[in-house]
């Protein structure tokens, strides 16, 4: 019991002298909060510099111009980005909508790929909105949308090759 106790009594001085120097620490930081507040904000900022250039190098993204709906828009060379992520074969897909066209239809064979199309060109808008390259080719024109939507309900997998096309 005795032994007991004195394990329970260092435990306590553990405790103490771990808050002392914590505290002590935090006494002599605290004078550069300001000075260590805006370094983190740049290491955050080159940090996601960083990880958007990777990204750009290990899939190949190129550069997309920003385009207004009335102009249109090409992507070249395109490729699901979450699908390349996970290191998934990816057939690149080109399309283009002029500025005089109002309607893009897609068809095809159940599980030919319509969802996987239209996936990856609402990724790539929203990818290349967000200032995040994305995996297209040069000459690639991406829409400004004012407004992304989501309908999300149904059993759809990419991966299982799961759509509401086969289902």
């Amino acid at each position: 019991v005795e032994e007991g106790n004195r394990i329970r009594e260092l435990e306590i001085e553990e405790v103490r002298e771990v808050d002392r120097i914590l505290l002590e620490a935090t006494d002599r930081v605290r004078p550069l909060h300001d000075e260590l507040a805006r370094s983190t904000a740049a290491l955050v900022l080159l940090d996601s510099l960083y990880g958007r250039a990777r990204y750009a190098i290990a899939y190949g993204c190129a550069h997309a111009e920003l385009t207004t709906p009335a102009e249109g828009f090409a992507v070249r060379n395109g490729r699901h980005p979450l699908l390349l992520a996970q290191g998934i074969d990816v057939v690149p897909f080109d399309l283009e909508m002029g500025a005089d066209e109002r309607t893009v239809l897609v068809t095809g064979p159940n599980t030919g790929g319509k969802t996987v199309l239209l996936k990856s060109l609402a990724l790539i808008s929203a990818l290349v909105q967000s200032g995040v390259p994305a995996p297209v080719a040069t000459g690639s024109r991406i829409t400004v949308f004012d407004d992304l939507f989501a309908d999300i309900g149904d059993e759809q997998s990419i991966e299982a090759s799961l759509s509401t096309f086969s289902a």
